[in-house]
């Protein structure tokens, strides 16, 4: 949770765009659920 705290307060500061930011959240939850790439994710 924290991390996505503070990937929020990055994007909010324009140090990471929200597209980033997605990227960073969907890799870290498939890191730690090890699930699959969703689908449409390019």
């Amino acid at each position: 949770m924290e991390l996505a705290k503070q990937t929020e307060a990055a994007v909010e500061a324009g140090k990471l765009s929200k597209e980033d930011a997605k990227k960073r959240l969907v890799d870290l939850r498939m890191k730690f659920f090890h699930q699959e790439e969703p689908e449409g994710r390019d």
